[in-house]
């Protein structure tokens, strides 16, 4: 992602690439599928340039709406679980919807989750996540913060 800072920028966004949708899928037919997605609180703290860290968390919001908006049952998530060195970054929550927080590699003093990891976070998000893929519904409506 540090690959951004040497992209051109088209007004605010930071590159000609879209996080989630390109002009093809904005244009598409909305999807008969549910969905669930959500993004992180503090997306850009893994990036070089902290000056762009509002520009950069407004592009992955701002993408996860114009995809929600595409959806007709959607359940979305904020991520916002700030324990390790890089908080609520792009990715964080990814070790938490495995339930593979107990890497070793993911819980040194500078490792994506740090030490200090709350287990029963992992089981919740694991489990939402196991429940939409076998029912559609992770356990929730509107917007889950998950923290």
């Amino acid at each position: 992602m540090s690959a951004l800072a040497d992209l051109p920028g088209v007004g605010p966004r930071l590159s000609p690439l879209g996080v989630v949708l390109d002009e093809p899928d904005e244009v598409a037919p909305p999807h008969p599928v549910d969905l669930l997605v959500g993004t992180n609180t503090q997306e850009s703290l893994l990036y070089q340039r902290p000056e762009r860290s509002a520009a950069i968390d407004a592009m992955f919001r701002d993408a996860r709406e114009r995809l929600v908006s595409r959806y007709d049952k959607v359940f979305t998530y904020d991520f916002d679980w700030r324990g390790g060195p890089f908080g609520a970054c792009h990715t964080a929550e990814v070790p938490f919807v495995f339930d593979n927080t107990g890497l070793p590699a993911l819980r040194t003093a500078n490792g994506l989750l740090g030490a200090d990891i709350p287990p029963s976070l992992a089981t919740e998000m694991h489990g939402a996540w196991v429940r939409f893929a076998m029912t559609g519904d992770p356990g929730w409506s509107g917007t889950r913060r998950f923290h």
